[in-house]
């Protein structure tokens, strides 16, 4: 984390990875780190849009630090994983899923 925030303090960094919305992937909790630290963070959300970051909303700063509490990771979890299972049984049966 310090080599990356070193880094982005001298140049544009992108991050990239396989998942497309960033509330999804584990460059959220990046972001997070890096926006308590005063660094500005955008998501590339299209060919020639950024999206400014928003820290996640159950968590918690103290300091630098970003704290998750578990009850609301979980809770997001199960709802995030009802959403993904819905999709899969829509494209299962030949609906189209958005």
């Amino acid at each position: 984390m310090q080599a990356l925030i070193g880094r982005s303090r001298r140049q544009r960094l992108a991050l990239m990875c396989a998942e497309a919305v960033p509330w999804r992937c584990h460059r959220s909790l990046i972001a997070d780190a890096l926006a308590v630290r005063g660094i500005a963070v955008g998501h590339i959300v299209g060919k020639a849009r950024a999206q400014p970051h928003t820290l996640t909303p159950w968590a918690s700063v103290d300091g630098s630090t970003v704290v998750y509490p578990l009850a609301k990771a979980e809770r997001y979890k199960v709802v995030r994983a009802a959403a993904t299972h819905h999709r899969a049984r829509k494209a299962s049966h030949g609906v189209a899923a958005r």
